[in-house]
């Protein structure tokens, strides 16, 4: 045999024996050739253990009759969709998302082809955040994960790909005045609509799904949400009781649609609304008329977590009426709660040890 050795290549019979390794497998090859000791016959060996190799890193099959472990970006990700047991809501965003921002750019390439070079492209082309853009790239890694634990991958190509930090812009609120000049200018659904929001604190998609027997005199029952269109849970999956304010009362007891039982808010054909379309373009309006700077309707919420806190309430009561964890309450609304209790607590560590008189040491100065 000629001088030269490649590795996993060794004279079998007739010919070349190809050996090599790849997800705990052997593959094996026999080259036959007139001549095996030559070079030639070395040099066609190799070419083809390293021919084999780069078909097994793509997942593709050796031999005709294998099948083809071979997938497309697309088939994985419908096989990671199919496999996720969530919320009908949070399965809509993730499909949105790989449609959107994935499948036109690596869903036809084989998954084992793509490389953190071209995922990285994808997010530097979005002209999003950096927070919207880790949610994108999460859906990514969890699709390429799952492609992983399948062994249609050995590498995640997403594992380096970094997005940087986001800068949460401060919560925002309306001042008292705000919120009564935004409500003078509202009438009918859209009135109830955003009285409830603020009076509550709700999230608009558990506005949707109230029904008059959720009401309770002088509690609302939340347990249920309208998500594109569809009725669902909670995002917390929590159901809870939210104290009903007079004014919020007087507006319930008002409402057209209260004896006819059913869905609170109704259109003008008597349907249930299930999304917020009529009621943004009413908030638009409203504050235009109002002159009130433009803020999102959810700012409604934060307007109330903004009213339990200057009144007083504790953070813990005031999470669960929002329907948040504590820890999500505190962390949301950390800076308004250190606004509203930081002179009360710098009073408090100031008055430790107020009646301390100085005796019971050594008073001598430093000279």
């Amino acid at each position: 045999m000629a001088e030269r050795k490649a590795k996993g290549i060794r004279p079998h019979g007739n010919g070349l024996q190809i050996r090599i390794q790849h997800g705990g497998k052997t593959y094996v090859r026999h080259i036959a050739h007139r001549n095996p000791d030559s070079n030639a016959a070395l040099t066609l060996a190799i070419r083809e253990r390293d021919d084999m190799k780069h078909r097994l890193a793509l997942g593709l099959p050796l031999y005709e009759e294998e099948q083809s472990e071979a997938k497309l970006v697309f088939e994985v990700a419908q096989c990671y969709l199919n496999s996720l047991g969530l919320k009908r809501s949070t399965m809509h965003s993730y499909r949105a998302i790989l449609n959107k921002n994935w499948m036109p750019s690596i869903g036809n390439m084989l998954v084992a082809e793509v490389k953190p070079s071209q995922i990285k492209q994808v997010l530097a082309d979005l002209t999003v955040c950096n927070k919207t853009k880790r949610n994108i790239l999460n859906v990514c890694h969890n699709l390429f994960a799952h492609a992983l634990s399948d062994r249609l991958i050995t590498v995640n190509p997403a594992d380096d790909v970094k997005v940087g930090e986001h800068q949460k812009p401060p919560i925002e609120r309306f001042e008292p005045k705000e919120k009564e000049d935004i409500l003078a200018q509202l009438s009918g659904e859209p009135l109830l609509y955003f009285t409830i929001l603020f009076e509550t604190g709700m999230r608009p998609g558990e506005v949707l799904a109230l029904r008059w027997d959720d009401w309770r005199g002088d509690s609302i029952h939340v347990c249920k949400a309208i998500v594109a269109r569809r009725q669902t849970t909670t995002k917390t999956s929590v159901t809870r009781d939210v104290i009903v304010s007079e004014r919020l009362r007087y507006a319930l007891t008002n409402a057209p649609s209260r004896f006819a039982g059913g869905a609170v808010l109704r259109n003008s054909f008597n349907r249930h609304h299930l999304d917020t379309d009529i009621f943004n373009a009413a908030w638009q309006e409203a504050l235009h008329r109002a002159n009130v700077r433009y803020r999102i309707p959810y700012t409604c919420r934060h307007t109330r977590a903004s009213e339990l806190l200057t009144h007083g309430i504790q953070p813990a009561f005031a999470a669960k009426q929002m329907g948040h964890t504590v820890e999500i309450f505190f962390r949301t609304y950390a800076d308004w709660i250190d606004g509203i209790r930081g002179a009360e607590q710098r009073a408090l560590v100031a008055s430790i040890g107020e009646n301390w008189t100085g005796t019971g040491h050594d008073s001598k100065k430093i000279c």
